[in-house]
């Protein structure tokens, strides 16, 4: 039925996005393991609707939908279809705010269902690099860049390549400029106010009324690189404070070396919307997920051969700084080949009774007085550090190479997926913040309080209602994106149809069909055949019974000799 409503109503790929989206928060919400597994399928479903990757399964729309129909030709794409008619008109349609959705554009929408298929889309992409190099031509050589940045009066000369709108004056006022509407320098005028959104659509809404403070911040921390900017910036300020307290000099030092490192690992980020390394960060990502899985196996190993080896060598050591460093640090150096014999092998030590414990002891060369080690089942001793190493340097490493071969293969082919999404939520970022670096950031927030404060002035809505990816189309245009979308809507469900129509295995049902009615056929004629049979014999058995009948009359002395004549044949007609 919700496939139906789809094909009948409007806003096409909105829809199906908005579909994916409460169907797979349903599906996280439900008990019930079968009914949320039948709830993720439907929402694949729907994200194929408005996407039609080749990994997920096709199938055909309202009367025409089958559960167990796969599709297994690449399906099309009503997205596709869209841009490979207008690119201008794809863009606004994923820029467009979405009324039924609470004001959420497309982008949005697929961001929050995690439809990661969709920003795969060439048309998405497309407008991300548009958006990435603003209004440079993508084309512009890395070296004019890279003078452009050291030199910036040499952007004003030819050396730096901008790209040509192709649109009239006219047509970018009717249309509000995507760029400028991406900026949040869209036309200044009055704006219709946004509707509510839908209760439990999960849709983000453009304001900050509707938009709790306390999810603001639940969907700000659950990105990780900002989690990674607070705690960088937290350990600045602490180290700072520490810098200027007196006697906490050397703290300061050593958090600010700390922050260091997260700053510099927070540069890993910028790298992720490129096109060779970004893919390779997310599979880096994937494979620090299988290091903790190695490093709990790995930890388990090292308690248990430490405790062990620390309690045969030393039992009467009460020093809890160097016990713990023998437990925990020595081993995991011995796995790299750091093997301290000379403090494990009384082979190797000086026999003397250095402890007032009865026993036999031993001392290690070099070692504090004090440190004795026991001489009793120093074999075992020796017996399972080969073990140890044994089982940390073939079994563990093995174990954790074969799980990055497995996560390397298994996340290789969908890292483009990954990446994508990614793409969008980095240049979204970066295009939404100021383009002065501190300290010229100042500049850039007098400016937006100014322009805030004009508005306000102005009685115009204030810069929430045109956020940055968002653009806010007048009615006419807007029923004239609407009107072209479902016309390549009509197309996306013709192409389905056709597909359908034209693949293996409707061919298959078919021939299925034309045998399955000549077999019937033949089972007709197998029929009339079997009747015709029983119609002759008993006509020759007929013919035998008038024949005995005909005999016994013609011997009988009640009828006249002779008999009829027999029938004459009949003559040619004249």
């Amino acid at each position: 039925m919700a496939l139906y409503f789809w094909e009948l109503g409007s806003n096409a790929v909105a829809s199906a996005l908005g579909a994916c989206l409460l169907l797979r928060v349903l599906a996280r919400l439900e008990s019930e393991a079968e009914e949320g597994a039948r709830r993720k399928d439907l929402a694949a479903k729907f994200e194929g609707l408005g996407v039609g990757p080749s990994s997920l399964p096709s199938h055909h729309l309202s009367t025409r939908f089958s559960t167990s129909d796969i599709n297994p030709l690449p399906p099309p794409d009503l997205f596709g279809e869209c841009y490979r008619s207008c690119e201008e008109r794809a863009a606004r349609l994923l820029l467009r705010r979405c009324p039924f959705w609470g004001g959420a554009t497309c982008l949005q929408l697929a961001m929050q269902a995690d439809a990661r298929a969709f920003f795969a889309q060439d048309g998405v992409q497309s407008l991300l690099t548009q958006k990435w190099w603003g209004e440079m031509d993508s084309t512009t050589p890395i070296g004019a860049l890279v003078l452009a940045f050291f030199c910036p009066p040499l952007i004003y000369t030819n050396l730096i390549t901008f790209r040509k709108s192709d649109e009239e004056p006219t047509q970018k006022d009717l249309a509000f400029d995507t760029d400028r509407g991406l900026n949040g320098e869209g036309p200044v005028r009055p704006a219709e106010p946004p509707e509510k959104a839908l209760p439990g659509s999960g849709a983000p809404g453009p304001g900050p009324c509707r938009t709790p403070l306390r999810r603001r911040l639940h969907l700000y921390l659950a990105d990780t690189w900002n989690q990674c900017d607070l705690v960088a910036l937290t350990c600045f300020l602490l180290g700072v404070g520490c810098r200027l307290t007196p006697g906490l000099y050397d703290l300061g030092r050593t958090v600010l070396c700390l922050d260091f490192m997260v700053f510099t690992l927070r540069l890993l980020h910028i790298f992720t919307v490129n096109k060779q390394l970004g893919p390779k960060i997310v599979i880096v990502n994937k494979m620090m997920k299988d290091v903790f899985f190695f490093l709990f196996f790995l930890g388990v190993w090292l308690v248990a051969y430490g405790v062990a080896t620390e309690g045969l060598l030393r039992p009467q050591d009460q020093d809890l700084p160097k016990i713990l460093r023998r437990v925990f640090y020595r081993p995991y150096l011995q796995i790299f080949g750091q093997i301290p014999q000379e403090d494990m092998d009384v082979a190797l030590m000086e026999h003397v009774n250095c402890s007032a414990k009865q026993g036999f002891w031993a001392r290690p060369s070099g070692a504090q007085a004090g440190a004795c080690v026991s001489l009793y089942a120093n074999w075992l001793v020796v017996l399972l550090l080969v073990i140890f190493l044994l089982v940390a340097n073939i079994v563990l490493v093995n174990l954790l190479i074969a799980m990055f071969s497995y996560t390397f293969g298994k996340v290789q082919g969908n890292s483009d997926l990954y990446w994508k999404a990614q793409r969008y939520s980095l240049i979204r970022e970066f295009h939404s913040r100021p383009a002065l670096a501190p300290p010229l950031i100042i500049i850039s927030h007098v400016r937006l309080l100014l322009r805030r404060f004009r508005r306000h002035r102005a009685s115009l809505p204030s810069s929430p209602d045109l956020p940055h990816f968002r653009v806010h189309l007048p009615k006419e245009a807007e029923r004239s994106l609407l009107t072209w979308e479902s016309v390549q809507k009509e197309n996306f469900l013709l192409a389905r149809v056709r597909d359908k129509r034209e693949s293996d295995s409707e061919r298959l049902k078919r021939t299925s069909q034309k045998v399955d009615t000549a077999l019937k056929q033949l089972r007709q004629i197998r029929e009339y055949e079997q009747r015709l049979k029983g119609l002759e014999q008993e006509v020759q058995h007929c013919s035998r019974v008038l024949g005995w009948v005909a005999e016994a009359l013609s011997r009988s002395p009640l009828l006249p000799p002779g008999g009829p004549s027999p029938p004459t044949p009949p003559g040619p007609r004249d």
